[in-house]
């Protein structure tokens, strides 16, 4: 046999009682004794039930304690319907009782759909307060959060939901605050939810009526001051997690900008489902609105939080809605996106008619384009011959340029060398050394030139020249700095000269020759550095052997470091040195104290076309910026093909020198390094930026 419930047992005694009273109308009907108490009994049955009831409540469990109260489920016998009591618990006495009936007082204040509501106070048979209240039907925000994070129903409590349940909170502690009453405890625990989005706020025991005016009159000043219900009062002061920072102190003022605190933790709670006594964790799984009213209403100054639940709540609304909150910075293209957001099926619709127009104005516009190019391809094709032959005869013109470019170096080359030659077998050992010093190292000269100076040596040789031990050793020196050691100690064996210092190095190199004919980067710069230690002034064969080097070396970066060891010993005292160079850019960067130097002075050889002996133009630099208050002579880089020179910081005195390089078009100094006599003196082409080192 199925057992009856409480409530079940409740309404049934209730009615039994109606229908006991109801049946002495029918059993006990006698006109002979008719009285007028049954009389009374015949023509209002219901009211005459209500007066038999004594004790009008029937409690029937207790449903939840906290605080300074119990809650109890009992069942009111008068309107026949179950009830929310509340008791003081059993420890509190009676001079804390009002304290326990401030929340009743509160709670009667406020009539809202989102505030439970107060149906009866009074004082039992016992002397112990009590209040009844609406009975929560559904379940607490607390066990909505929780069954969410663990995925029982995240599909049901979805984020659109979660943030209309905070709007009808708003709207309660809204309404709350303009009957001048702080809730001061909002937390999930307090918040009811119905099974049909049903939102109620309970427990407003923490709650107080704030002033209406500056002298803190209110028609509640007795009932609900705060410090008239002795110390239990000062100890509660919210829940931690949900409790503004000034609320901490239980004697601060209290101010509506305390629950706006605790709005701003329930609104992180419920976008988050995490306890809001941190910062958010995934950032990126909260949209930056959200985060923005977040922040805002939780921020520690109660000044810069929302001046009103209102505002909070516009903010949500128009963030549910679509729009742009006050907190966010929007810019234009947000607000086009929250836009097309709102109303996307009419902008997908202009969208497909403007797609629509816009197509037919293209295939309209490029048929009458079609038409005019057709109207153009005839004198197009006219003009066409005239371009062809025009470019063919360019190309023609091009071609006998570069061929008699060619021709004329050969000839250059061939020339110079037999100059020297020939001024070697006329003047003797005189002019030795003029031999090949300036021969490869000109702009305009290639490996052909070395080539070109062992086929005249080879003449001179098979010739029986009167200076041939001469030239056994002069060809040995040549392939020195060429590299090929080995062939040169042939030479050696017959006559070394005045070159023994040479032939004693090539047993430690001879055997490091790569495939490609030359040494590893490393060992050259060794093989470079140690030559000056045989005693000998071997300038001129360190300066060929790198030109030589760098027309066979493939790799820019091995280039640059041998370049910069050469300038080392150029510079011997160059002191925080700094030497880079951007192939890319083809931008070289100098640097450091005692760097004045980028070559040799050239020896005087009596010959119009003496090539230049800068090293710099075996990289191919085009701009360059020194940093050395050392460096004084720009003509030092006359023969380089720069086009930007940023001298700052240098000693260099005159710019006369820079009419000589005709690619320069850009020059770099600082604000008062040079007179504008000097500057206007420039040429035109050469534009002066002047900038602070």
């Amino acid at each position: 046999m199925l057992q009856m419930s409480e409530s079940e047992k409740s309404y049934k005694r209730a009615f039994d009682e109606m229908e006991s009273f109801i049946s002495i109308l029918y059993d006990e009907a006698d006109p002979k004794n008719v009285d007028c108490e049954q009389s009374d009994l015949e023509l209002a049955p219901m009211y005459q039930a209500l007066t038999k009831i004594g004790e009008r409540y029937e409690i029937l469990e207790q449903i939840g304690k906290g605080g300074m109260k119990e809650i109890y489920r009992a069942f009111d016998l008068r309107s026949a319907r179950h009830v929310a009591m509340a008791k003081p618990v059993s420890s509190l006495t009676k001079d804390n009782y009002d304290a326990f009936l401030r929340e009743a007082h509160l709670t009667a204040r406020l009539e809202h759909p989102c505030i439970v509501n107060l149906f009866d106070m009074g004082i039992d048979d016992g002397g112990i307060p009590f209040f009844t209240m609406e009975l929560k039907k559904g379940r607490s925000l607390r066990e909505l959060i929780r069954s969410a994070r663990k995925n029982d129903s995240a599909e049901d409590f979805h984020l659109r939901k979660r943030l209309f349940i905070i709007l009808r909170v708003c709207e309660a502690i809204s309404y709350a605050h303009s009957r001048q009453v702080l809730h001061l405890d909002l937390k999930p625990e307090n918040i009811q939810v119905g099974q049909f989005g049903e939102v109620q706020v309970c427990d407003w025991g923490m709650g107080v009526v704030v002033p209406r005016n500056e002298d803190g009159l209110n028609d509640s000043e007795i009932l609900l001051d705060p410090d008239l219900y002795g110390p239990l009062m000062l100890h509660a002061r919210g829940t931690l997690g949900y409790m503004a920072p000034e609320q901490r102190d239980p004697r601060s003022p209290k101010t509506i900008a305390m629950d706006i605190f605790a709005l701003g933790c329930l609104l992180q709670e419920l976008v988050t489902l995490e306890l809001p006594d941190k910062a958010i964790r995934d950032q990126s799984a909260v949209d930056s609105p959200i985060k923005a009213i977040i922040a805002k209403a939780r921020r520690d100054n109660p000044a810069e939080r929302y001046s009103s639940v209102e505002e909070l709540h516009q903010d949500l609304s128009r963030y549910i809605g679509g729009f742009s909150t006050s907190v966010e910075r929007a810019g234009f293209l947000r607000e086009v996106r929250l836009f097309y957001f709102r109303n996307r099926v009419p902008c997908l619709i202009s969208i497909l008619f403007l797609g629509l127009m816009a197509g037919s104005g293209i295939w309209f516009t490029k048929q009458l384009r079609d038409e005019h190019l057709k109207t153009e391809v005839a004198y197009a094709k006219s003009q066409e011959s005239l371009l062809i032959a025009e470019e063919e005869r360019s190309l023609a013109n091009e071609a006998r340029q570069r061929a008699e470019d060619a021709v004329a170096k050969h000839k250059r080359e061939r020339e110079l060398a037999t100059v020297l030659l020939d001024r070697q077998i006329e003047n003797s050992r005189a002019g030795a050394e003029l031999l090949l010093d300036n021969l490869i190292m000109d702009n305009s000269l290639s490996l052909a030139a070395v080539e070109n100076a062992f086929e005249h040596m080879d003449k001179a040789l098979a010739e029986g020249a009167p200076n041939s031990d001469w030239f056994t050793a002069q060809k040995a020196y040549t392939l020195f700095l060429t590299q090929r050691f080995s062939e040169a100690e042939e030479y050696y064996a017959i006559s070394v000269g005045d070159q023994s210092d040479l032939r004693e190095i090539i047993p430690d190199f001879e055997k490091l020759v790569g495939e490609n004919g030359i040494l590893p980067v490393d060992d050259f710069i060794r093989l470079i550095q140690r030559i000056p230690a045989t005693g000998r002034e071997r300038n001129p064969l360190i300066e060929k052997m790198v030109v030589y080097d760098s027309l066979n070396r493939d790799s820019q970066l091995e280039k640059t470091r041998i370049i910069q060891a050469v300038l080392e010993m150029s510079n011997p005292n160059w002191r925080n040195q700094s030497f880079n160079f951007d192939s890319v850019s083809s931008h070289l960067s100098v640097s450091g104290e005692g760097f004045y130097s980028f070559f040799r002075k050239p020896a005087l050889t009596g010959i119009d076309s003496a090539p230049n002996l800068n090293l710099l133009r075996m990289l191919n630099v085009r701009s360059i910026e020194i940093r050395s208050s050392s460096f004084a002579d720009l003509a030092q880089l006359s023969e380089l093909n720069l086009h930007r020179i940023d001298i700052r910081g240098t000693s260099v005195t005159e710019l006369e020198s820079l009419a000589n390089i005709s690619t320069l078009n850009m020059l770099v100094i600082e604000p008062d390094q040079f007179t504008s006599e000097q500057i206007v003196e420039l040429p035109k082409r050469i534009a002066v930026e002047k900038r602070l080192l």
